[in-house]
């Protein structure tokens, strides 16, 4: 080899710096890469920029990592004026010698002519002085093949300046090595451009690293959400939540499930049902108070039951209207007597037949309104206890449907209390049967109005023992209809009410029915209200029992109708009291049926209005 330079050694180390900067460009190609590799740290500085761009690439890679070290920053500028094949001929140890105070060497260029592996040679500070030239040539090439060291030197600007070339270049591999300073830094566009397959792989304390902008970019079904903490899953948005899968949901612990927002909660109704019961139970009521009553409908009846009772004592009005009746009837016992007045109130009516009515308190059933009382099936009625049924007021017991009144068990309505039984309508007392009738009280029988007397049909008047037919209030038997009455139900009815059937109710009478009436009774009975053919069906016994009073109230007509054959029946008070007119109404066959004893007691003014005919009748 011949230099231009006179008098140098063959030992490159011992030329001298003036030496060195008289070589010629010419000079420099004709160095071998051992010789370059001896370069000192002076020798590099004394080459200016256009020497070092005449390096070959074998140059350049010989080039003493050490010396380069040493060179004066001042003058490393001139590292700049390689090029092309020359930066990628850089040794990954030369790199290595790279300070932050000679990183401004290194052109956009320059870098994007780096390997990978080149660029993972630079200490941490000199990545992050390289600043925006790096994060301006970097190709999702050479990002692919950073390490994790690398990644992590990136500045929080320089991986935000990346944008999303950052987020399609990341291997699974490099994400896992991300440190959680990296993964605080990328924004949420940057997240959003991960694919489901990068975000499998982000760790769960990764995730937590991100900041809440950015999380929400996450792509959810591909997140390992078990182990996300609450700030992570309070960052997630709406449309996470309603995008989680039901695997995902399942995992979700308590806390996690307590720091859902209520907006996000009411996001995710469609996956309410997917959540474990337990997993229900751990949800707070002003959670629960945020969902629709679509989201509401959705709750399966065990998840229900799940809830504490401090919960569902707070659940607000329009979570239990929204209850279906499988879902009221998967409340316990507990749950529902802890509901105030006004929650037991808005449990929709249709809903009401889904209660364990049984298992309510007093308290809970004098809540009930109206509406609700009617919605109670027969069924539930019939499994109630005494002190349930207690609890009704008189206008409960009034809007219950004929059906209800009907379930009802007779030990039931004979508990029923003189403050409920006005409640009972004409057409309940009606609809009931011949068992239940006689399953009220004597007590119960007689406090009955006269207007719900009337709704006791005959089928149930002819089934009540003569105490209990006899319990009715005389003042209120003008209410029951007559006609159907059998002759041993007649018989029972006592003289006071007998005495209390009106003209009406007599007149309607058969004459079975009224040869039924207890002679004893027939004292009582307003006579004056008999048609002739019902007189005339008065037994012997029964005209033995009027008085005299009945007689002489009764017209001409009724004395005639009198069988003749009865006549001797009346009694000697009736004969000697009996009225003129009275008497003058007997016929010719009636004076004939009369005993010895009746003729005997006959006055003077009755003989008087006998014809001489008639006294001679009387005369045999």
């Amino acid at each position: 080899m011949t230099l231009s330079v006179t008098g140098l050694s063959s030992n490159v180390s011992k030329w001298t710096t003036s030496q060195v900067k008289a070589l010629t460009t010419t000079d420099i190609k004709e160095l071998t890469g051992s010789q370059v590799k001896k370069f000192s740290s002076a020798q590099l500085a004394a080459l200016d920029s256009v020497d070092f761009a005449t390096l070959n690439t074998q140059q350049v890679a010989s080039l003493n990592a050490k010396a380069l070290a040493g060179m004066d920053s001042a003058l490393y500028t001139n590292i700049g004026a390689l090029e092309g094949d020359q930066v990628k001929a850089l040794t990954v140890n030369q790199i290595k010698s790279f300070t932050t105070a000679n990183a401004a060497s290194f052109s956009s260029t320059d870098l994007r002519n780096m390997s990978a592996t080149q660029l993972n040679g630079f200490s941490s500070g000199v990545i992050q002085a390289l600043a925006t030239n790096l994060t301006a040539a970097l190709t999702t090439t050479q990002i692919s093949g950073l390490n994790a060291n690398t990644l992590s030197s990136l500045s929080s600007k320089q991986v935000q300046d990346l944008d999303t070339k950052l987020s399609t270049a990341l291997t699974e591999g490099q994400i896992k090595g991300l440190s959680t300073a990296t993964v605080r830094s990328l924004t949420s566009k940057q997240v959003d451009a991960l694919s489901n397959a990068q975000v499998k792989v982000f760790s769960g304390n990764q995730v937590n690293a991100l900041t809440t902008d950015a999380i929400v970019g996450m792509k959810v079904q591909s997140m390992s959400i078990a182990e996300l903490n609450t700030t992570s899953i309070k960052a997630l948005s709406s449309a996470q939540f309603s995008d989680m899968t039901s695997v995902q949901l399942r995992t979700l612990d308590q806390s996690q499930l307590k720091a859902i927002e209520n907006t996000d909660l009411a996001a995710m109704s469609g996956q309410i049902s997917n959540l474990q019961i337990k997993q229900v139970g751990m949800l707070t009521s002003s959670q629960l108070n945020s969902l629709d009553s679509s989201a509401v409908g959705k709750i399966t009846s065990k998840q229900l039951t799940s809830l504490a009772t401090a919960t569902v004592s707070s659940l607000s009005t329009d979570f239990i209207k929204a209850l279906s009746s499988s879902q009221v009837g998967g409340l316990s016992a507990v749950q529902l007597n802890s509901l105030s007045a006004a929650k037991i109130q808005a449990i929709d009516s249709a809903d009401i037949s889904g209660l364990n009515i049984k298992s309510l308190t007093s308290s809970v059933i004098n809540n009930l309104s109206s509406d609700q009382v009617k919605s109670v099936s027969s069924a539930q009625l019939a499994v109630m206890t005494y002190t349930q049924i207690s609890t009704f007021g008189s206008a409960d017991i009034k809007v219950m449907t004929n059906d209800q009144i009907k379930g009802l068990q007779p030990r039931q309505l004979s508990k029923l209390t003189a403050e409920q039984m006005p409640g009972l309508t004409p057409g309940q007392i009606t609809s009931m049967s011949t068992v239940q009738v006689n399953g009220l009280t004597s007590t119960q029988i007689q406090g009955l109005s006269s207007v719900q007397v009337g709704g006791l049909t005959s089928g149930q008047l002819n089934s009540l023992s003569a105490k209990k037919m006899q319990s009715i209030d005389a003042a209120d038997i003008k209410a029951i209809t007559v006609t159907g009455l059998s002759a041993p139900a007649i018989k029972n009815l006592s003289g006071n009410q007998v005495g209390g059937l009106t003209s009406t109710q007599l007149n309607s009478m058969s004459s079975a029915q009224i040869q039924a009436i207890d002679a004893a009774d027939i004292k009582e009975m307003g006579i004056t209200g008999l048609a002739t053919e019902q007189v005339k069906a008065l037994t012997l016994d029964q005209v033995g029992g009027l008085v005299q009073t009945q007689v002489n109230g009764m017209t001409s007509l009724q004395i005639k109708a009198i069988d003749s054959a009865d006549i001797k029946a009346l009694t000697a008070s009736a004969m000697i009291n009996m009225s003129t007119a009275s008497f003058d109404a007997l016929t010719d066959d009636q004076l004939k049926g009369l005993t010895a004893n009746q003729v005997h007691n006959i006055t003077e003014d009755q003989m008087a209005t006998l014809t001489t005919t008639q006294i001679a009748f009387l005369a045999k």
